[in-house]
Protein backbone atom coordinates (compact mmCIF):
# COMPACT_ATOMS: atom_id res chain seq x y z
CA UNK A 1 0.00 0.00 0.00
CA UNK A 2 0.82 3.74 -0.03
CA UNK A 3 2.60 5.23 2.93
CA UNK A 4 -0.95 7.58 3.35
CA UNK A 5 -2.23 4.22 3.96
CA UNK A 6 0.45 2.94 6.61
CA UNK A 7 0.57 6.04 8.20
CA UNK A 8 -3.32 5.85 8.76
CA UNK A 9 -3.08 2.35 10.06
CA UNK A 10 -0.15 3.52 12.39
CA UNK A 11 -1.87 6.61 13.83
CA UNK A 12 -5.23 4.59 14.33
CA UNK A 13 -3.43 1.83 16.26
CA UNK A 14 -1.34 3.92 18.17
CA UNK A 15 -4.45 5.77 19.24
CA UNK A 16 -6.63 2.30 20.39
CA UNK A 17 -3.74 1.21 22.11
CA UNK A 18 -3.09 3.96 24.50
CA UNK A 19 -3.92 5.46 27.19
CA UNK A 20 -7.17 6.98 25.05
CA UNK A 21 -8.30 7.33 21.91
CA UNK A 22 -7.93 11.24 22.26
CA UNK A 23 -4.64 11.24 23.36
CA UNK A 24 -3.58 9.15 20.54
CA UNK A 25 -4.77 11.84 17.84
CA UNK A 26 -3.51 14.78 19.49
CA UNK A 27 0.02 13.27 19.47
CA UNK A 28 0.14 11.58 15.98
CA UNK A 29 -1.16 13.28 12.68
CA UNK A 30 -4.46 13.67 11.40
CA UNK A 31 -4.97 11.03 8.28
CA UNK A 32 -5.57 12.28 5.09
CA UNK A 33 -9.46 9.91 5.05
CA UNK A 34 -10.51 10.96 8.48
CA UNK A 35 -12.85 14.09 8.72
CA UNK A 36 -11.58 16.90 10.46
CA UNK A 37 -14.88 17.99 11.74
CA UNK A 38 -15.38 14.28 13.44
CA UNK A 39 -12.16 14.51 15.47
CA UNK A 40 -12.89 18.28 16.52
CA UNK A 41 -16.13 16.60 17.63
CA UNK A 42 -14.61 13.80 19.53
CA UNK A 43 -11.84 15.65 21.45
CA UNK A 44 -14.86 18.93 21.88
CA UNK A 45 -16.88 15.98 23.82
CA UNK A 46 -13.74 14.85 25.66
CA UNK A 47 -13.26 17.73 27.03
CA UNK A 48 -16.59 18.81 28.40
CA UNK A 49 -17.64 15.19 29.76
CA UNK A 50 -14.36 15.66 31.84
CA UNK A 51 -15.46 19.12 32.95
CA UNK A 52 -18.88 18.15 33.64
CA UNK A 53 -17.69 14.90 35.74
CA UNK A 54 -17.47 15.65 39.74
CA UNK A 55 -14.50 15.86 40.95
CA UNK A 56 -13.45 13.79 43.93
CA UNK A 57 -11.85 15.83 47.39
CA UNK A 58 -9.81 12.92 47.84
CA UNK A 59 -8.15 12.06 45.02
CA UNK A 60 -8.12 15.79 43.89
CA UNK A 61 -5.74 16.13 46.87
CA UNK A 62 -2.02 16.29 45.68
CA UNK A 63 0.31 13.84 47.94
CA UNK A 64 2.11 15.56 50.85
CA UNK A 65 5.55 15.62 49.38
CA UNK A 66 4.01 17.38 46.56
CA UNK A 67 1.98 19.57 48.24
CA UNK A 68 4.52 21.47 50.15
CA UNK A 69 6.44 22.75 47.40
CA UNK A 70 2.98 23.68 45.53
CA UNK A 71 1.60 27.04 45.76
CA UNK A 72 -1.57 28.86 44.53
CA UNK A 73 -1.06 30.53 41.31
CA UNK A 74 -4.71 31.80 40.98
CA UNK A 75 -6.93 33.93 42.64
CA UNK A 76 -9.43 30.88 42.48
CA UNK A 77 -7.10 28.68 44.71
CA UNK A 78 -6.61 31.28 46.86
CA UNK A 79 -10.24 31.70 47.70
CA UNK A 80 -11.11 28.25 47.55
CA UNK A 81 -11.10 27.88 50.72
CA UNK A 82 -14.03 30.71 51.63
CA UNK A 83 -15.73 30.60 48.78
CA UNK A 84 -18.86 32.77 49.23
CA UNK A 85 -20.95 31.09 46.66
CA UNK A 86 -22.93 28.13 47.43
CA UNK A 87 -21.75 24.95 46.59
CA UNK A 88 -22.98 21.55 45.09
CA UNK A 89 -23.83 18.47 47.93
CA UNK A 90 -20.85 15.56 47.66
CA UNK A 91 -22.24 12.87 45.30
CA UNK A 92 -24.64 15.04 43.21
CA UNK A 93 -23.83 15.49 39.38
CA UNK A 94 -25.05 18.31 37.32
CA UNK A 95 -23.59 19.73 34.78
CA UNK A 96 -21.12 23.02 35.22
CA UNK A 97 -20.95 25.52 32.46
CA UNK A 98 -18.06 28.04 32.63
CA UNK A 99 -18.46 31.51 31.22
CA UNK A 100 -17.88 35.56 31.38
CA UNK A 101 -19.84 38.04 33.29
CA UNK A 102 -21.29 40.64 31.08
CA UNK A 103 -24.17 42.64 32.70
CA UNK A 104 -24.33 42.34 36.59
CA UNK A 105 -27.82 43.38 37.67
CA UNK A 106 -29.66 43.50 41.33
CA UNK A 107 -28.72 39.57 42.79
CA UNK A 108 -28.00 38.22 38.97
CA UNK A 109 -25.97 38.44 36.21
CA UNK A 110 -25.96 37.59 32.58
CA UNK A 111 -23.36 35.24 31.85
CA UNK A 112 -22.01 34.37 28.24
CA UNK A 113 -21.45 30.96 27.58
CA UNK A 114 -19.76 29.89 24.36
CA UNK A 115 -21.01 26.29 22.95
CA UNK A 116 -20.05 24.33 19.97
CA UNK A 117 -23.23 22.95 18.23
CA UNK A 118 -23.15 20.72 15.72
CA UNK A 119 -24.83 21.17 12.75
CA UNK A 120 -25.88 17.75 11.43
CA UNK A 121 -26.82 18.81 7.61
CA UNK A 122 -23.14 20.43 7.20
CA UNK A 123 -21.58 18.17 9.37
CA UNK A 124 -19.52 20.88 11.10
CA UNK A 125 -19.63 22.85 14.18
CA UNK A 126 -20.65 26.31 14.69
CA UNK A 127 -19.62 28.64 17.83
CA UNK A 128 -22.78 29.76 19.40
CA UNK A 129 -22.58 32.19 22.12
CA UNK A 130 -25.76 31.80 25.42
CA UNK A 131 -26.43 34.56 27.47
CA UNK A 132 -27.70 32.75 31.26
CA UNK A 133 -28.74 34.96 33.36
CA UNK A 134 -27.73 33.49 36.48
CA UNK A 135 -28.05 34.32 40.19
CA UNK A 136 -26.06 36.08 42.49
CA UNK A 137 -26.54 35.29 46.13
CA UNK A 138 -23.68 37.11 47.63
CA UNK A 139 -23.54 40.32 45.29
CA UNK A 140 -19.78 39.52 44.41
CA UNK A 141 -19.54 39.22 41.00
CA UNK A 142 -18.60 41.77 38.45
CA UNK A 143 -18.37 42.60 34.59
CA UNK A 144 -15.53 40.46 33.23
CA UNK A 145 -15.06 37.80 36.00
CA UNK A 146 -14.76 34.37 34.85
CA UNK A 147 -17.12 31.99 36.43
CA UNK A 148 -18.55 28.24 37.38
CA UNK A 149 -22.15 28.17 37.59
CA UNK A 150 -24.65 24.96 37.09
CA UNK A 151 -28.51 24.38 37.42
CA UNK A 152 -30.29 24.72 40.76
CA UNK A 153 -30.16 21.63 42.65
CA UNK A 154 -33.65 20.08 43.78
CA UNK A 155 -33.07 21.33 47.28
CA UNK A 156 -32.38 25.08 45.89
CA UNK A 157 -35.44 24.55 43.93
CA UNK A 158 -37.84 23.85 46.77
CA UNK A 159 -36.11 26.46 48.30
CA UNK A 160 -36.91 29.26 45.47
CA UNK A 161 -40.58 27.68 45.36
CA UNK A 162 -40.81 28.57 49.15
CA UNK A 163 -39.84 31.43 48.67
CA UNK A 164 -42.17 32.44 45.87
CA UNK A 165 -45.05 31.56 47.70
CA UNK A 166 -44.38 33.10 50.35
CA UNK A 167 -44.01 36.46 48.61
CA UNK A 168 -46.95 35.70 46.55
CA UNK A 169 -49.19 35.16 49.93
CA UNK A 170 -47.74 38.57 50.95
CA UNK A 171 -48.65 40.37 48.18
CA UNK A 172 -52.16 38.99 47.78
CA UNK A 173 -52.61 39.73 51.46
CA UNK A 174 -52.28 43.36 50.22
CA UNK A 175 -54.64 42.83 47.17
CA UNK A 176 -52.34 42.77 44.49
CA UNK A 177 -53.19 40.29 41.87
CA UNK A 178 -50.39 38.41 41.26
CA UNK A 179 -51.87 35.35 38.63
CA UNK A 180 -51.78 32.31 40.76
CA UNK A 181 -53.83 29.92 39.58
CA UNK A 182 -53.49 31.12 36.02
CA UNK A 183 -51.60 29.81 33.41
CA UNK A 184 -48.05 30.01 33.75
CA UNK A 185 -45.61 30.81 30.80
CA UNK A 186 -42.29 31.01 29.82
CA UNK A 187 -42.52 35.05 30.24
CA UNK A 188 -43.64 34.62 34.30
CA UNK A 189 -46.51 35.68 35.55
CA UNK A 190 -49.19 38.18 33.75
CA UNK A 191 -50.39 40.66 36.02
CA UNK A 192 -53.68 42.97 35.26
CA UNK A 193 -51.32 46.38 35.04
CA UNK A 194 -49.46 44.84 32.02
CA UNK A 195 -46.25 43.90 33.49
CA UNK A 196 -44.72 40.34 34.11
CA UNK A 197 -43.04 38.76 37.12
CA UNK A 198 -40.78 36.61 37.44
CA UNK A 199 -38.11 35.32 39.91
CA UNK A 200 -34.91 37.36 40.29
CA UNK A 201 -32.72 36.15 43.19
CA UNK A 202 -34.84 35.34 45.88
CA UNK A 203 -38.12 37.93 44.86
CA UNK A 204 -40.27 38.44 42.49
CA UNK A 205 -39.26 41.49 40.25
CA UNK A 206 -41.36 43.24 37.31
CA UNK A 207 -38.75 42.23 34.48
CA UNK A 208 -37.79 45.14 31.78
CA UNK A 209 -38.36 45.10 28.12
CA UNK A 210 -35.61 43.04 27.18
CA UNK A 211 -35.41 40.49 29.63
CA UNK A 212 -39.08 39.79 28.82
CA UNK A 213 -38.29 36.48 26.01
CA UNK A 214 -35.93 34.95 28.69
CA UNK A 215 -36.83 31.78 30.57
CA UNK A 216 -35.70 33.38 33.93
CA UNK A 217 -33.34 32.57 36.28
CA UNK A 218 -31.73 28.96 35.96
CA UNK A 219 -28.39 28.77 36.95
CA UNK A 220 -26.61 29.68 40.09
CA UNK A 221 -22.96 30.58 40.70
CA UNK A 222 -20.62 28.62 42.13
CA UNK A 223 -17.28 30.14 41.77
CA UNK A 224 -15.23 32.89 40.24
CA UNK A 225 -12.49 31.35 38.25
CA UNK A 226 -10.62 34.18 37.41
CA UNK A 227 -11.75 37.57 39.02
CA UNK A 228 -11.59 40.87 36.91
CA UNK A 229 -10.13 43.48 39.36
CA UNK A 230 -10.12 42.77 43.03
CA UNK A 231 -10.23 39.97 44.71
CA UNK A 232 -13.14 37.86 46.01
CA UNK A 233 -12.03 38.51 49.22
CA UNK A 234 -11.28 42.38 48.40
CA UNK A 235 -14.77 42.71 47.98
CA UNK A 236 -16.52 40.75 50.30
CA UNK A 237 -14.12 42.44 52.93
CA UNK A 238 -15.21 46.26 50.92
CA UNK A 239 -18.91 45.33 51.41
CA UNK A 240 -19.39 44.27 54.59
CA UNK A 241 -16.83 47.48 55.51
CA UNK A 242 -18.60 50.01 53.40
CA UNK A 243 -21.32 48.77 51.22
CA UNK A 244 -23.70 47.65 54.09
CA UNK A 245 -22.86 50.86 56.15
CA UNK A 246 -23.48 53.07 52.84
CA UNK A 247 -26.57 51.10 52.08
CA UNK A 248 -27.89 52.04 55.43
CA UNK A 249 -27.09 55.60 55.05
CA UNK A 250 -29.19 55.84 52.20
CA UNK A 251 -32.15 54.18 53.78
CA UNK A 252 -31.72 56.34 57.52
CA UNK A 253 -31.56 53.37 59.28
CA UNK A 254 -29.00 54.04 62.07
CA UNK A 255 -31.42 55.86 64.50
CA UNK A 256 -34.37 53.41 65.20
CA UNK A 257 -35.00 52.54 68.45
CA UNK A 258 -37.41 52.31 71.55
CA UNK A 259 -34.53 52.27 74.49
CA UNK A 260 -31.64 54.21 75.52
CA UNK A 261 -28.70 52.99 76.45
CA UNK A 262 -26.57 54.16 79.37
CA UNK A 263 -23.49 56.53 78.83
CA UNK A 264 -19.77 55.12 79.70
CA UNK A 265 -19.05 55.93 83.71
CA UNK A 266 -22.34 57.34 84.40
CA UNK A 267 -25.51 55.45 85.93
CA UNK A 268 -28.11 53.22 84.22
CA UNK A 269 -31.06 56.19 85.08
CA UNK A 270 -33.89 56.89 82.46
CA UNK A 271 -32.28 60.14 82.08
CA UNK A 272 -28.70 58.70 81.22
CA UNK A 273 -30.19 56.50 78.79
CA UNK A 274 -28.67 56.21 75.24
CA UNK A 275 -30.39 54.13 72.12
CA UNK A 276 -29.08 50.42 72.93
CA UNK A 277 -31.32 49.06 70.21
CA UNK A 278 -30.01 51.00 67.46
CA UNK A 279 -26.65 49.54 68.38
CA UNK A 280 -27.92 45.61 68.83
CA UNK A 281 -29.02 46.60 65.20
CA UNK A 282 -25.62 47.57 64.06
CA UNK A 283 -23.91 44.70 65.30
CA UNK A 284 -26.73 42.23 63.96
CA UNK A 285 -26.19 44.15 60.10
CA UNK A 286 -22.09 43.91 60.33
CA UNK A 287 -22.45 39.67 61.35
CA UNK A 288 -25.30 39.54 59.00
CA UNK A 289 -24.16 37.21 56.13
CA UNK A 290 -26.88 36.72 53.39
CA UNK A 291 -29.20 39.46 51.46
CA UNK A 292 -32.26 37.91 52.89
CA UNK A 293 -30.90 38.00 56.42
CA UNK A 294 -30.21 41.91 56.37
CA UNK A 295 -33.66 42.27 54.63
CA UNK A 296 -35.53 41.02 57.67
CA UNK A 297 -33.51 43.05 59.88
CA UNK A 298 -34.46 46.35 58.46
CA UNK A 299 -38.02 45.19 58.47
CA UNK A 300 -37.41 45.22 62.63
CA UNK A 301 -35.64 48.10 62.62
CA UNK A 302 -38.51 50.09 60.97
CA UNK A 303 -41.20 48.20 62.90
CA UNK A 304 -38.86 48.92 66.00
CA UNK A 305 -39.14 52.73 64.88
CA UNK A 306 -42.90 53.25 64.31
CA UNK A 307 -42.98 51.96 68.08
CA UNK A 308 -40.74 53.73 69.38
CA UNK A 309 -42.19 57.22 67.93
CA UNK A 310 -45.81 55.84 69.23
CA UNK A 311 -44.28 55.51 72.58
CA UNK A 312 -42.76 58.80 72.39
CA UNK A 313 -45.92 60.63 71.60
CA UNK A 314 -48.13 59.27 73.96
CA UNK A 315 -45.72 59.07 76.43
CA UNK A 316 -45.40 63.14 75.87
CA UNK A 317 -49.16 64.04 73.91
CA UNK A 318 -49.41 67.16 73.22
CA UNK A 319 -45.88 68.34 73.91
CA UNK A 320 -44.64 65.55 71.31
CA UNK A 321 -42.61 67.12 68.43
CA UNK A 322 -41.80 65.87 65.01
CA UNK A 323 -39.35 68.63 63.38
CA UNK A 324 -37.15 67.88 60.35
CA UNK A 325 -34.32 69.50 59.70
CA UNK A 326 -32.57 70.26 56.46
CA UNK A 327 -28.35 69.98 56.51
CA UNK A 328 -25.81 70.04 53.35
CA UNK A 329 -24.65 66.97 53.11
CA UNK A 330 -20.89 68.75 53.12
CA UNK A 331 -21.35 69.61 56.93
CA UNK A 332 -23.18 66.03 57.93
CA UNK A 333 -19.87 64.39 59.30
CA UNK A 334 -19.75 67.35 61.69
CA UNK A 335 -22.81 66.29 63.71
CA UNK A 336 -22.58 62.44 62.80
CA UNK A 337 -19.03 61.87 63.77
CA UNK A 338 -16.69 58.39 63.26
CA UNK A 339 -19.43 55.31 63.71
CA UNK A 340 -22.41 57.98 64.77
CA UNK A 341 -20.52 58.76 68.19
CA UNK A 342 -20.98 62.42 67.76
CA UNK A 343 -24.81 62.02 67.16
CA UNK A 344 -25.32 59.52 70.07
CA UNK A 345 -23.77 62.06 71.77
CA UNK A 346 -26.06 64.62 71.38
CA UNK A 347 -29.04 62.24 71.30
CA UNK A 348 -27.68 61.36 75.36
CA UNK A 349 -27.13 65.28 76.21
CA UNK A 350 -31.03 66.45 74.59
CA UNK A 351 -32.78 63.24 74.82
CA UNK A 352 -34.48 63.92 71.52
CA UNK A 353 -33.59 61.13 68.99
CA UNK A 354 -31.89 62.43 66.00
CA UNK A 355 -32.66 60.18 62.92
CA UNK A 356 -31.33 60.58 59.40
CA UNK A 357 -33.47 60.72 56.43
CA UNK A 358 -33.54 60.76 52.91
CA UNK A 359 -31.49 63.17 50.90
CA UNK A 360 -33.43 66.44 49.56
CA UNK A 361 -32.05 67.53 46.28
CA UNK A 362 -32.64 71.54 45.72
CA UNK A 363 -31.59 73.65 43.08
CA UNK A 364 -28.25 75.08 44.07
CA UNK A 365 -24.44 73.64 45.24
CA UNK A 366 -25.48 71.56 47.95
CA UNK A 367 -27.55 68.70 48.39
CA UNK A 368 -29.24 68.83 51.10
CA UNK A 369 -29.79 66.39 54.17
CA UNK A 370 -32.99 65.72 55.97
CA UNK A 371 -32.80 64.76 59.55
CA UNK A 372 -35.84 63.67 61.80
CA UNK A 373 -35.96 64.82 64.98
CA UNK A 374 -38.60 64.04 67.28
CA UNK A 375 -39.04 63.80 71.36
CA UNK A 376 -40.68 66.15 73.87
CA UNK A 377 -40.70 70.32 72.60
CA UNK A 378 -37.76 70.76 75.14
CA UNK A 379 -35.98 68.00 74.45
CA UNK A 380 -36.00 69.05 70.52
CA UNK A 381 -35.16 72.52 71.29
CA UNK A 382 -32.33 71.62 72.65
CA UNK A 383 -30.64 69.15 70.05
CA UNK A 384 -31.31 71.93 67.63
CA UNK A 385 -29.60 74.31 69.54
CA UNK A 386 -26.85 71.82 70.13
CA UNK A 387 -26.94 71.31 66.51
CA UNK A 388 -26.57 74.72 65.91
CA UNK A 389 -23.40 75.33 68.18
CA UNK A 390 -21.47 71.82 66.00
CA UNK A 391 -22.83 73.37 62.37
CA UNK A 392 -20.56 76.84 63.49
CA UNK A 393 -18.17 75.43 65.02
CA UNK A 394 -17.30 73.47 62.25
CA UNK A 395 -18.10 76.71 59.79
CA UNK A 396 -15.73 78.13 61.82
CA UNK A 397 -13.12 75.52 61.48
CA UNK A 398 -13.62 75.61 57.69
CA UNK A 399 -13.08 79.87 57.66
CA UNK A 400 -10.12 79.45 59.79
CA UNK A 401 -8.43 76.99 57.91
CA UNK A 402 -9.63 78.63 54.30
CA UNK A 403 -11.42 75.48 52.60
CA UNK A 404 -12.40 76.79 49.56
CA UNK A 405 -14.07 73.65 48.96
CA UNK A 406 -16.88 74.42 51.06
CA UNK A 407 -16.68 70.53 52.43
CA UNK A 408 -16.58 69.31 56.01
CA UNK A 409 -12.56 70.15 57.22
CA UNK A 410 -12.20 66.95 59.38
CA UNK A 411 -12.80 65.15 56.43
CA UNK A 412 -9.83 63.91 53.96
CA UNK A 413 -10.84 65.39 50.55
CA UNK A 414 -10.94 68.95 52.13
CA UNK A 415 -7.34 68.20 53.96
CA UNK A 416 -6.18 66.72 50.15
CA UNK A 417 -7.29 69.76 48.53
CA UNK A 418 -5.64 72.55 50.96
CA UNK A 419 -2.66 70.32 50.89
CA UNK A 420 -2.64 71.32 46.86
CA UNK A 421 -3.92 74.48 46.66
CA UNK A 422 -0.54 77.15 45.70
CA UNK A 423 -2.54 80.60 45.83
CA UNK A 424 -3.49 80.35 50.23
CA UNK A 425 -4.74 83.98 49.95
CA UNK A 426 -7.22 83.05 47.39
CA UNK A 427 -8.40 80.07 48.87
CA UNK A 428 -8.30 81.76 52.48
CA UNK A 429 -10.85 84.26 50.85
CA UNK A 430 -12.95 81.84 48.62
CA UNK A 431 -13.30 79.53 51.59
CA UNK A 432 -14.45 82.66 53.73
CA UNK A 433 -17.34 83.52 51.17
CA UNK A 434 -18.35 79.67 50.99
CA UNK A 435 -18.72 79.72 54.56
CA UNK A 436 -20.27 82.45 54.99
CA UNK A 437 -22.88 81.23 52.27
CA UNK A 438 -23.15 77.56 53.95
CA UNK A 439 -23.89 79.36 57.69
CA UNK A 440 -26.79 81.67 55.94
CA UNK A 441 -28.44 78.36 54.49
CA UNK A 442 -28.15 77.03 57.74
CA UNK A 443 -29.41 79.33 59.68
CA UNK A 444 -32.70 79.79 57.19
CA UNK A 445 -33.10 75.80 57.45
CA UNK A 446 -32.99 76.02 61.43
CA UNK A 447 -35.20 79.16 61.69
CA UNK A 448 -37.68 76.93 59.19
Amino acid sequence: MSLGGSVTRTCYRTGSRGSSAVHGRLNTATPRGQNSSALLKSFSSASLLRAELPTDAVAAQPSQSSSSATQPSSPSEEASSSNPFPQVPAGHKTRTLVGTVSHVHTNTAYVEHNEQVWDKRLQKHFKQTAHNLVHDPTSLLRVGDVVRYSPFTPAEKAAREKRRNDILEHEEGKGVNTGRGQSVTRKGFVVPEGKRLVMVGAKLEAIPKRQRNSKGVRFVAREVVSPFGSSITQRFGTMKKAGWLQDLQKRGFHSYSAARMAAVNSPTTPEAMVDVTQRAFRERLDNAQSSEERSKIFVEILEEHKRHVAEEKAKYGENFVYEHLLIPRSLVPAIVGAKWSIRDRLQYESGATIRPAKPVRVPGRYQLKQFDVYGSKEAVDKAKGLIRSYLERELENIKTAGNWTGESSTSKTAKVLRRVVSNQTKAKKTGVERAEADQAEVATAMAS
